[in-house]
């Protein structure tokens, strides 16, 4: 049997293309409108803070807009990882985290966030440190 365009799944894709292509400059959104927090849940100047500083003026010039790095220690990085995961899911707050916030807290600490479900990992900045983020639903990828 030929498959050609008009057959049903040919065709209905078709039309979902077109579709996408005639709606595509009308609900385009550019990422980012906005500086992108990226957040260190670990004092200044410790390792994870220098990574973060060293990445975040490259990935502003990737994304043509700042990135901000802040510094959020406390609670062997409880409260800045807590604080990622609970931000608005919009792709604008990431952190900059260790196997420490992310393997192992959970299991030492009573964490008020789910690191598994809350955070989507972002890539990795080298063999110290993981950056995760665009929390929950954001639709970032």
């Amino acid at each position: 049997m030929r498959k050609t365009l008009s057959s049903s799944p040919f065709r209905h894709a078709a039309w979902a293309m077109a579709a996408a292509a005639a709606a595509g400059p009308a609900s385009a959104q550019t990422y980012p409108d906005k500086p992108v927090r990226m957040v260190v849940a670990f004092a200044p100047a410790g390792g994870t803070d220098i990574v973060a500083r060293l990445v975040a003026p490259r990935m502003a010039e990737l994304l043509g807009q700042s990135v901000v790095v802040e510094n959020r220690a406390g609670a062997g990085g409880v409260i800045g990882t807590e604080n990622v995961a609970k931000a608005a899911p919009d792709g604008y707050t990431t952190l900059m985290a260790t196997m420490g916030n992310l393997a192992v807290n959970p299991y030492l600490y009573s964490m008020r966030v789910d690191v598994q479900r809350d955070l989507k990992p972002v890539g990795v900045s080298g063999p110290h440190a993981l950056r995760a983020g665009a929390v929950r639903a954001s639709g970032v990828s």
